[in-house]
């Protein structure tokens, strides 16, 4: 109703919006059930069809990238991020000494990305007292990062989620620090108008935000294949993706892309309290390890970790790599040896619950065909099934 009142001048215009979206309202309190995320979409998508308006939050969110960027550019921000640890320069190793050092200037950076007084518009052009932060800094447990990050686990691929314009000039700052640290990164974006949230379409229109993510690749197809989406990932360190919504995060209508990224990730770090509530405060246990902060309303900066669960098994692209060379060493055997080399094609871990029975299947019919054939050589994909391998990780060994 905000939304309306602020950016439909004519009254009749108004007046027909308003009534529209009351009309959608009391529909939907008929339905069994609807996610309230869903009839925000909806009546959204009203206001801007009738309304003629592709973003009203267009210049708000320039605004609010420029403060934050001027930030950035300031000495306030120098002198929060760059000033020497004098308590915790002590280490045993430069090795161990350069993860203390990164791992502090995470620790400033994701607090920063949460303080809204840096590209907030009613705040003056430097609003930040950096010793005040730098004491509310002090309390914070930033234990999960240590754990997470630790140089033991080797270079991690991670999906990040901002939050906000403004606030995604921080993480970006975030991402160079990780990118530097040898990670990779996939960051997801809006696909279209959600209030101040970035999106798809303002890499374009926004020159503070586009010159931020010149060098990161973007990919537009929503629906990319495991092996496209790897190789993109393996030539280029930050990798910018649509989440395929216009809502908040509702992983029912994300894009196959998003979908792909979270499953080759290794770590989820979310920003914002309404990632808090889908993926901390829920019972769902998800298949990655998933890192949300944000500032409170009291303005008190939070972390949370939530590890994957423990039964998840993740197949790597060199675990898959190997698996398939495996296979093609047979099939060259084969064929050296006068056989007819035959692909029985099936994906296995298609149908959730019933891998089992696509196994006792591809047995009994390749069975008969080998019982049929003397001279083929047959290739059983349930044959190279292993727990915890899904469609997608065969696929990739067959494209091979």
């Amino acid at each position: 109703v905000n939304l309306i009142r602020r950016h439909v001048a004519e009254k009749p215009l108004r007046r027909r919006i308003l009534h529209l979206c009351s009309h959608k309202f009391r529909m939907t309190l008929r339905t069994p059930i609807l996610i309230p995320s869903r009839l925000l979409k909806r009546m959204l998508t009203i206001f801007l069809t009738q309304s003629g308006l592709e973003d009203p939050y267009r210049e708000l969110k320039r605004d609010m990238n420029h403060r934050a960027q001027a930030f950035v550019e300031s000495g306030e921000y120098a002198r929060f991020v760059n000033i020497c640890p004098e308590d915790r320069l002590q280490c045993a190793s430069i090795t161990e000494l350069r993860f203390e050092l990164d791992l502090l200037e995470m620790e400033r950076l994701l607090y920063l990305s949460t303080q809204k007084a840096v590209w907030s518009a009613e705040a003056g052009p430097l609003p930040i007292d950096c010793e005040q932060m730098r004491g509310s800094i002090d309390g914070v447990d930033f234990s999960p990062l240590r754990t997470l990050f630790h140089p033991s686990r080797g270079p991690l691929r991670i999906l990040y989620l901002p939050r906000a314009s403004g606030g995604v000039m921080l993480d970006i700052m975030a991402v160079r620090a990780l990118l530097r640290q040898g990670h990779r990164v996939v960051m997801a974006i809006k696909d279209g108008f959600y209030f101040d949230s970035p999106t798809v379409w303002d890499l374009e229109r926004d020159p503070v935000l586009g010159r931020a993510l010149k060098d990161a690749h973007f990919i537009q197809d929503d629906r990319i294949s495991k092996n496209a989406l790897l190789q993109a990932m393996r030539e280029h360190q930050l990798v910018l993706i649509s989440d395929g919504t216009r809502e908040r995060f509702n992983p029912y209508r994300m894009s196959v892309t998003f979908a792909r990224a979270w499953k080759e990730c290794d770590l989820i770090l979310a920003k914002g309290e309404a990632y808090y509530r889908r993926f901390i405060s829920t019972s769902h246990e998800f298949t990655r390890d998933i890192l949300v902060f944000f500032s409170d309303e009291q303005g008190k900066f939070r972390m949370f970790h939530k590890p994957h669960h423990p039964s998840v098994q993740k197949f790597s692209e060199e675990n898959l790599i190997e698996h398939a060379e495996a296979i093609i060493a047979q099939m060259r055997r084969a064929r050296a040896a006068g056989k007819t080399v035959m692909f029985y094609s099936a994906i296995v871990g298609s149908i959730p619950g019933q891998v089992k029975t696509a196994i006792q299947v591809l047995n009994t019919f390749v069975g008969y065909l080998r019982s049929r054939l003397d001279d083929a050589f047959i290739i059983n994909p349930g044959e190279h099934f292993e727990e915890g391998m899904d469609a997608d990780d065969l696929m990739f060994m067959w494209e091979r």
